[in-house]
């Protein structure tokens, strides 16, 4: 998330470049052109660590009984599309800000494919989402994986990316890619549901360390409760 967002205000990408005019679209590509060139390289090393993300979500999924191991299969995969789209999306604006000589109308395509891409493909993070709000909401055990209103914000989430679908219906207003609800509610509720579930990872890392504790405690009372000539023979 650190990555992804200081490379955003690197590279001037708050909003997304808008469906513009050529010469509008290839302003954009001809000012600050190194320090942009920096921050959509650290947007695309933000975006190769959603793999890594999916496969931590993943490996709580998989224990969920039942569903589970399908559940978790499909976020990973559906990490990787979206790992992928995002490194692919850096790559073509890279190429923009590699040839400055090129026609505005090159430089007017590279934008609108980049971001429809980007803006307009919300399958993968949907998908990403739904798995996981199945996988929590199916989770019947004692001690979940998560809790139960982190699957309903997922469920949330996923229904709440169809807003993309309208994207390519719109080059002005609230439902373009730069647009107030298809990039800043739908990228607010993106990266909460990213934050989310980092800071259930944290508490979880947490939990499981001071039940070990306890047990190393309980342990070391037991031991020493016992006498010797049979803590002897336990630890033979």
């Amino acid at each position: 998330m650190t990555f992804i967002g200081v490379g955003f205000l690197l590279a001037d990408l708050l909003p997304f470049p808008g469906p513009y005019s050529a010469d509008v679209a290839a302003a954009y590509f001809h000012e600050d052109i190194d320090l942009k060139r920096f921050g959509i390289i650290l947007m695309i090393v933000g975006g190769t660590m959603f793999m890594l993300f999916g496969a931590a979500i993943a490996d709580r999924l998989r224990r969920v009984e039942g569903v589970g191991p399908i559940a978790a299969a499909t976020q990973f995969g559906s990490a990787v599309i979206a790992s992928t789209l995002m490194m692919l999306c850096g790559s073509m604006m890279l190429v923009g800000l590699l040839r400055p000589e090129m026609p505005d109308s090159s430089y007017q395509l590279l934008n609108h494919v980049t971001w429809l891409a980007l803006g307009g493909l919300w399958q993968p993070g949907a998908v990403q989402a739904g798995c996981t709000a199945w996988a929590i909401l199916s989770d019947k055990s004692s001690t979940p994986v998560f809790p139960r209103w982190v699957g309903w914000y997922s469920a949330c989430m996923a229904f709440g990316s169809l807003t993309g679908s309208l994207i390519p219906f719109f080059t002005s207003g609230p439902f373009a890619w730069n647009g107030f609800i298809s990039f800043w509610v739908a990228g607010a509720i993106f990266f909460a549901w990213y934050i989310i579930i980092l800071v259930q990872f944290i508490l979880a890392h947490r939990r499981s360390s001071a039940q070990e504790k306890q047990e190393a405690v309980l342990a070391r009372e037991v031991a020493s409760a016992q006498p010797d000539g049979v803590s002897e023979v336990s630890a033979r």
